[in-house]
């Protein structure tokens, strides 16, 4: 009987597009963690944050999953829509 695998642990990263957040993106999946790559006005952005995570696990022997959703978090709907 197979085991059934643990999940990686689950990363809400905002301002994922560039900068800090994106670094940030980048390292957790680097380690296993599954990412939810926020951003706010740059999809282009939060999308190369996305690839580049997912080539950051890969290389680590990692299989993670990675989310891009936008939202401004000073919004109570779109903070709500990042959770769920």
């Amino acid at each position: 009987m197979s085991e059934t695998p643990t999940p990686n642990p689950v990363a809400l990263i905002t301002g994922a597009s560039r900068g800090i957040g994106r670094g940030i993106a980048i390292e957790l999946a680097r380690t296993g963690h599954d990412v939810v790559a926020n951003y706010c006005g740059s999809l282009a952005g939060a999308e190369e944050t996305a690839r580049l995570s997912r080539d950051a696990a890969a290389g680590n022997g990692h299989d993670v999953r990675v989310e891009v959703c936008q939202g401004f978090v000073g919004v109570d709907a779109d903070r709500r829509r990042l959770i769920d």
